[in-house]
């Protein structure tokens, strides 16, 4: 949809500006790294009141909400720039409720996916949504390059008009009020609900584990070398190298993501992909120059779409339409629990153990969570997604 596209850009831009912005505004590795990473809390901390929402309200309106709160919001971290009053707290602050409207009405925009596609094309619809996020990555972070050039408040303006452009094309969506069959008697039960959901099945579990760790991992070397780079003196458009090669990487991954998914077992694109990425960050942390790291990092992102489609497809799929709110939500906030802890440990990383030794670090927590997923038995005998009518949680 134009509206998650645009949305989807808004993002790449503010998550392009806003360590660039943390660094000038404190002059620290170390402080940056915080105020990065209380907004990435946001990102989390509302993620399973949204789930709730998404399954008890209106998914349309929660959309329409998210776009009115994305101007202001955007437009305020613009306009305090501007005038020069911006400091590392109220960036902190501002951030944090950016990424708390995201993570609080964002379930809507997955859990109306199936109503728009179906059931049975929701591996492809998931695939493609890759495809989208990889090129948008691809342009996010050259054009917030640019744009941050200009004037670091131009790259949240421009976040700010991609919120109004999900806002209109919102509109020409259908209201979207979820099933209540099946559900229970308040906000709370249908939060527990899905908290029980998730943790009554072995897959579940061994698979948040799984890609926490990974989370916390990709996360944490993209954020060590963008920090770093910073540091380093490096221009707005040199750093947007790295946003490009994330997005490059991504993109050629996910034009071949469909005929992997429909013919490989699930369970070997989850366990190959995660050993793929670990062993591809060894070659980041021992990479000779910056673009080399930046090349093997691309390699390493190519498992990502199938890895990525193949866990959301296989959610979509096989969980009740009337708890696929909450339930992803609860999965996403428990694999992402431990991703507002990258750049802290990023910026403080490279103050104390340096360039390699923080990338070194966050390979370390990638092997972990490869290695947890191979000797996950559940994982690994996850059949192709032909076979998905099969798999029980």
């Amino acid at each position: 949809m134009v509206g998650d596209t645009a949305a989807a850009f808004g993002t790449g831009l503010g998550y392009f500006a806003t360590p660039l912005v943390a660094v000038l505004v404190t002059g620290s590795a170390t402080e940056a790294g915080i105020v990065a990473a209380a907004a990435a809390v946001g990102g989390v901390v509302g993620l399973l009141p949204g789930g709730v929402l998404a399954d008890r309200f209106d998914r349309r309106a929660l959309r329409a909400w998210s776009a009115l709160l994305g101007v202001s919001l955007s437009g305020t971290i613009g306009v305090l720039l501007v005038l020069g009053v911006l400091t590392g707290s109220w960036l902190a602050v501002l951030g944090f409720a950016l990424q708390l409207r995201g993570s609080l009405l964002g379930p809507a925009s997955d859990a109306i996916l199936r109503s728009v596609v179906g059931k049975e094309r929701m591996s492809r619809a998931v695939v493609a949504n890759q495809a989208r996020d990889s090129a948008v990555s691809l342009v996010s972070g050259p054009v917030g390059g640019l744009l941050y050039a200009i004037a670091p408040a131009v790259p949240f303006v421009g976040q700010a008009l991609t919120s109004v452009a999900l806002w209109v094309s919102n509109r020409r969506l259908a209201p979207d009020r979820p099933s209540r069959d099946g559900a229970t008697a308040g906000a709370a039960a249908d939060f527990v609900a899905g908290l029980r959901f998730v943790g009554g099945s072995t897959l579940l579990r061994s698979g948040v584990v799984a890609f926490a760790l990974l989370n916390l991992a990709t996360n944490g070397v993209v954020m060590t070398l963008v920090l770093d780079l910073q540091l380093g003196g490096a221009s707005p458009q040199q750093i947007s190298v790295v946003t490009l090669a994330v997005g490059a990487g991504a993109l050629v991954g996910a034009l071949g993501a469909n005929p992997v998914i429909a013919r490989v077992p699930s369970g070997r694109i989850l366990t190959w992909g995660l050993v793929l990425i670990a062993v591809s960050m060894i070659g980041v942390s021992a990479a000779p120059s910056f673009p080399v790291a930046i090349a093997v990092f691309a390699v390493a992102l190519l498992a990502g779409p199938a890895v990525n489609a193949t866990v959301g497809g296989l959610m979509m799929y096989v969980i009740p339409e009337h708890m696929l709110g909450r339930v992803m939500s609860v999965l996403f906030f428990c694999t992402g629990l431990l991703t507002p802890l990258a750049p802290a440990i990023a910026g403080r990383g490279l103050d104390v153990l340096g360039y390699r030794g923080t990338l070194a670090a966050f390979v370390g927590v990638a092997t972990v969570a490869a290695a947890v997923a191979v000797l996950s038995r559940p994982l690994r005998r996850l059949p192709s997604a032909r076979h998905w009518d099969d798999v029980a949680l």
